[in-house]
């Protein structure tokens, strides 16, 4: 599951990189990220929809 502050990039479908965003928030299994384009969806990924491509802890400021 992922974290707030995770960055994550959505797949479109497989080995295909969709957009890329941060998690600001979780809800449940509800997670909210906020694209690189500003704006902010919230969803429930199914698997494999989201791949963490940089955790919280290593995340750049």
């Amino acid at each position: 599951m992922v974290k707030v502050g995770d960055h994550v990039e959505q797949l479109d479908y497989v080995g295909h990189h969709g957009k890329r965003g941060v998690v600001v928030a979780t809800k449940g299994e509800l997670v909210i990220i906020r694209w690189e384009d500003g704006h902010e969806s919230s969803f429930i990924p199914g698997p494999g929809a989201l791949n963490v491509i940089e955790p919280k802890e290593s995340a750049k400021s």
